[in-house]
This record gives structure tokens, sequence and C-alpha cells, in this order.
């Protein structure tokens, strides 16, 4: 959602006054490199990134509330190739979107599941298998589509982390404006009126962005830090939970709401949000 960074800032240095750790920087990833920049101006307000399992070399990236309930599908330099538009579904406050692969098959999963208020009634998820652009096309049409519409069983929240875990395809979310972030992993199960309960709670909090790679590695940030959970082959929400993390060397963005890693491993991307007139929607690639 937009917010300001004065907001962000004082959530977060209240956030690390009550909760003081020693966070150790790891020499992992310490190349930052501007790969592209989101120019089309379809593009206004990057809120989530995926990796294209089925169209080698791309992004997938959505708007944040507002928009129409659609995705760019977009080169690593911030070209805009093909818009899919989700016929029937609603974009009240698209968050995050992952890629992951079930039986052979590719999938996208985006979240609606932003509450700035901690006041909807109801969130949703939507899942499809991923479309594979034919190189042509400016646009593509999806009607064929599963949703899950869930609430919270502690109550509205604001969330804005969506991942999957490749283990076992299990959705996790993690909320991000509690002292510290509850964990959610669940079975994503088409239908209205799904309860989740909490799996746990992490030690950090505030989090805008995570992936998890098909080795189990986690990266998930938040405004100002990039954090690593190396996989101990253990449910994601196990390692969240439990495990510990490594902070990766990152030069803040404006407004940095979303993450992914390469299909490869090698790195992860980034994309920002654009805030104000003069703010720019870059795509920087970490590696070592």
């Amino acid at each position: 959602m937009k917010k300001t960074l004065l907001i962000a800032a004082s959530f977060l240095c209240c956030f690390q006054s009550i909760y003081a750790f020693d966070f150790s920087t790891d020499s992992l990833f310490t190349k930052q490199i501007q790969k592209g920049e989101l120019v089309d101006p379809s593009m206004v307000e990057a809120s989530g990134l995926a990796v294209s399992r089925s169209n080698d070399g791309l992004l997938w990236a959505h708007n944040d509330s507002g928009d129409k309930p659609r995705l760019f599908l977009i080169s690593q330099s911030g070209e805009l190739k093909l818009t899919v538009t989700l016929k029937g579904a609603k974009n009240i406050d698209w968050e995050d979107i992952t890629s992951f692969q079930k039986e052979g098959k590719n999938y996208i999963c985006v979240g609606d599941i932003g509450d700035n208020k901690a006041v909807r009634k109801e969130l949703t998820l939507y899942m499809f298998e991923e479309p594979i652009w034919n190189g042509e096309s400016q646009t593509l049409e999806v009607d064929k589509f599963e949703s899950m519409s869930f609430t919270y069983a502690e109550g509205a929240r604001d969330a804005e982390t969506l991942m999957v875990d490749p283990k076992n395809q299990d959705i996790v979310i993690l909320s991000k404006r509690d002292p510290q972030a509850l964990v959610y992993q669940f079975k994503f199960q088409p239908g209205k009126d799904f309860v989740i309960e909490k799996t746990g709670i992490m030690k950090i909090t505030g989090f805008t962005a995570g992936d998890v790679n098909v080795m189990g590695d986690i990266i998930i940030k938040d405004y100002n830090n990039i954090y690593l959970y190396k996989s101990e082959g253990e449910s994601v929400s196990s390692i969240l939970i439990n495990g510990q993390f490594i902070k990766i060397p990152y030069k803040p963005e404006p407004q940095g709401e979303s993450i992914v890693w390469s299909l490869d491993c090698s790195g992860f991307f980034t994309v920002s949000e654009k805030r104000y007139e003069d703010s720019r929607q870059f795509i920087y690639f970490f590696t070592n």
C-alpha cells in the first residue's frame, strides 16, 4: 500500500528499540546490480515479484491496491512483454506473488492479503497454471483459476509476504505489523470462509516480501534489511520460527517491497514501489 518512509521508519525503529539483536552480516550476495527499470505507465506501483518458470529469463510483477486484477510479464531489464488479466478476480490489495512447481506443472499464486488498518473481513489467494507467452501477444485473459478466501484465527492483520514451501506446496504467509511476525503455513483449499491459525512466531517483523528457492533456502526483506535462512531440511515455517538468519548487505531502495530468487538460485531480484513523482522502480540483482 502507499505509505510514507516516515511511517515505515518509525515502525522499524520502534521495533528495533524493543527487540535488540546482534545482526551478523554475511559476505554472500554482496553485489547489488541495477538490471533495469519499470518504465511502462501501466506499472505504477510494483508490489510483488515472482520468477517465471515457464518463460525463460522473465519475471512476473503486479501493482498494489486499486489496480485491475492483472499481472505483468517483464524482462530482467524491466521491459513489459505481456499483461495477463484474471477475469472475475479482484485486486483489493494485492501484496505479493509467488511461482512454484507441482506435479510437473508450473503455477502462480497471488496474494490479496494487504490490510494496513486490520479491518478486512476476508482475504483471498488466487492460483492458476502459469501462462506461456507466445512471443507476440501483448495481452492475455485468464478465466481458469482457483481462489481461496480466508480469515485469521487471531483476528484481522496486515501481511505482504507470500511464499510456497517447495517440499509440500504449502502456502506460507508472514504478518507485517505485529511486534513479532506471525507465521502461517497451510494447504491451499479452493473455496470460502476458511480460518487459518498461526504456526508460530518469529523473532523479527516488518516484512514486505519473501521467497523460497528449490533448495529450500528462504530470503525475506523489510524496508531496510534482507535476511537469509539456509535450508535445514525442515518446513519453511519451522526454519523461520526456530532457525538462525544471516543478514545480507543491502542498500535500501525507495520503499522496496519485492524480492524473488533467480531460477538457478545464483542470486535474487528486488524491485521498489513508485511512491513519488521523482522515485524510480529499479530492478536490482544481488549476486556474489
